[in-house]
């Protein structure tokens, strides 16, 4: 569920070693945080397991396949049973002509059956759509190119922000009113869910991270069952191992990774680590030594348990609190030490790694509170922030200052929605 807009970091610099380069340097991620190289440093620091996350909720899974975030209610799109019947659907029954209803009393159940997107489209006076038709698009070209399968959607989305908003889920509808309807339209828990998920998508959201995807189902192996290639090694287990301690257990940073090291793509939070050391390899029977780093002077087995929220689901309530279930995923991989360094009296520098069994996440990253996920009219002096003034202890609230009609419409052709409009409407909807 990830495209081209993030950035993957490299993390097999050597065709025949597996080190951390500098290409796979955690400080990518870290920013400016300090991070603890040295393992026994690091094993006084961070306990051997911790709860990182608590309160995760569940999304919807917002499958592409099925209209996604743009998936509407009624029972006409429902009776669709094909991508193209529903978008077949939904260009013979446009916005345009819904709202267009005279009694305001079929008016209004129309409005309640749209999708997410569009009740957004329509709450922003954007009665051209700009954020619906961005998606509709966005799927017709995965659908033409063959691609579109029942994994794609907004998962990345889902999983950061049920991290980001950790114990801030939203469990109640509002009614707010429209610049253009004349009425006000009510959206769900679930509907901002959706929202919420579209600020930490792949189109509004810059994230860098480590790792390569794989999208190999049956990836070549080598002669004591390695994986050969950089995609299907990644992600380097000393790499996991030192992110885990040190940006999640240390710093306190809610960590999201792919859980399937395969396809297809499934963006999870990690809510707690466990680890412990099953001892020292020996080198002389070592079967993976033509991949050891030249500098290591001891190598270590590790058995390591992460486990995550499987926050994108199928099928949850509209309204109330929906905890994200929580499942694990078991590892085992050496760490590769120098205990000679002499930047690294009295410990050992972690070097590198190599995976002792096939599952293991394949990329990773970071969310740091401070780092808001801004529309890109956001990001400019002209935009005013801070226009929109509610009241937490109320469902019925004001309509959104005019003045963000037309940054609205240009986020929305490009897939981003308003963070001054979402952040606020999940707020509101938590308390």
């Amino acid at each position: 569920m990830l495209g081209l807009a993030f950035s993957f970091l490299s993390l097999i610099p050597n065709a025949m070693l597996r080190p951390i380069g500098t290409e796979e340097n955690i400080a990518l991620i870290s920013g400016d945080l300090k991070i603890e190289s040295g393992f026994k440093a690091l094993m006084k620091s961070a306990p051997s397991e911790k709860i990182l996350l608590k309160a995760l909720w569940a999304n919807e899974m917002w499958s592409f396949e099925n209209g996604g975030i743009c998936r509407r209610k009624d029972k006409g799109y429902q009776a669709q049973t094909t991508w193209a019947d529903r978008y077949r659907y939904i260009e013979l029954n446009p916005l345009e002509e819904i709202i267009r209803e005279r009694s305001s009393i079929d008016l209004e159940k129309r409005v309640q059956n749209l999708s997410p997107t569009e009740k957004y489209d329509l709450l922003m006076g954007n009665l051209d759509a700009p954020l619906t038709r961005f998606f509709w698009n966005y799927q017709k070209e995965l659908n033409d190119k063959k691609e579109l399968f029942s994994w794609r959607g907004v998962c990345e989305g889902s999983a950061a922000a049920s991290a980001f908003w950790r114990g801030g889920e939203p469990i109640r509808s509002l009614r707010i009113p429209s610049i253009i309807v004349g009425l006000k339209i009510s959206f769900s828990a679930l509907d901002l869910k959706a929202l919420a998920a579209i600020a930490f998508s792949q189109f509004q959201a810059e994230i860098p991270f480590l790792g390569l995807k794989n999208l190999n189902p049956k990836p070549d192996k080598g002669q004591a069952n390695e994986f050969l290639s950089p995609e299907s090694f990644s992600l380097n287990p000393a790499t996991l191992f030192l992110a885990v301690l040190n940006l999640g257990a240390i710093h306190g940073l809610p960590l999201i990774m792919d859980k399937e090291p395969l396809q297809p793509v499934w963006s999870v939070p990690i809510q707690s680590y466990r680890y412990r050391i099953l001892g020292s390899i020996d080198t002389k029977r070592d079967i993976y030594s033509h991949w050891r780093h030249a500098k290591a002077t001891e190598i270590i087995e590790v058995e390591m348990k992460l486990e995550y929220a499987d926050v994108n689901r199928r099928g949850i309530r509209e309204e109330g609190r929906v905890a994200a279930p929580l499942e694990s995923l078991k590892m085992k991989f050496d760490l590769e030490l120098n205990c000679q360094d002499p930047e690294y009296p009295n410990d050992c520098k972690i070097l590198g790694g190599e995976w002792r069994e096939d599952p293991h996440p394949d990329f990773l990253y970071a969310l740091f509170d401070e780092k808001i996920p801004w529309s890109e009219p956001e990001t400019r002096s002209s935009f005013k922030k801070g226009l929109w003034s509610m009241q937490s202890n109320s469902d019925e609230l004001q309509e959104v200052p005019h003045a963000w009609i037309e940054p609205a419409r240009e986020a929305g052709t490009k897939g981003q929605i308003l963070w001054s409009v979402v952040s606020r409407l999940v707020e509101v909807s938590s308390k």
